[in-house]
């Protein structure tokens, strides 16, 4: 998807979440994509997270706290 030619033109905070066990996008790519992004920005890792359970790991109440945080 060329992420990491687009992650610049983001502009508004950005919350990355990534399990360390999926399969599907190594964690790796997701660190790259993060350390690219411009502030405000927050990196979540999941022990244990795959690719489509982030949800078991709390990934729905990450993402409300970064929602309703200042800023976000």
């Amino acid at each position: 998807f060329h992420s990491d030619q687009r992650i610049a033109r983001v502009t508004v905070p950005l919350l990355i979440m990534h399990g360390t066990n999926d399969q599907a996008i190594p964690i790796a790519f997701g660190e790259r994509l993060f350390a690219l992004a411009h502030e405000p920005k927050q990196f979540v890792r999941f022990p244990g997270g795959g690719h489509e359970n982030l949800d078991h790991f709390g990934a729905m109440q990450t993402a409300r706290q970064f929602i309703n945080a200042p800023g976000g």
